[in-house]
């Protein structure tokens, strides 16, 4: 599955549902602003995977595609979620 046609976007600007804190912006170089165990467990909640897996297989352009599809199709638990707030 080629990756070049997905839309990019930054991993620190995703969304979360409201009961989840917002991240925290920080002054610095590009990558200052993200959250690297808050975005680790974002991938493990939503798919499964261990931490360690995340940290040693998913970079920053697989990380985009995951959100842009979850995007589209949200997890079921975020869904659950969303029905019951």
């Amino acid at each position: 599955m080629a990756t070049a046609n997905l839309p990019t976007s930054d991993p620190s600007t995703t969304t979360f549902p409201k009961s989840r804190e917002e991240p925290k912006k920080s002054g610095g170089g590009p990558e200052a602003g993200l959250n690297w165990p808050r975005l680790y467990a974002h991938v493990c909640a939503n798919t499964g995977w261990t931490w360690d897996y995340v940290r040693n297989h998913v970079d920053l352009p697989t990380l985009d595609a995951l959100n842009a599809e979850w995007r589209q199709h949200p997890p079921v638990h975020h869904l659950v979620a969303a029905y019951l707030d």
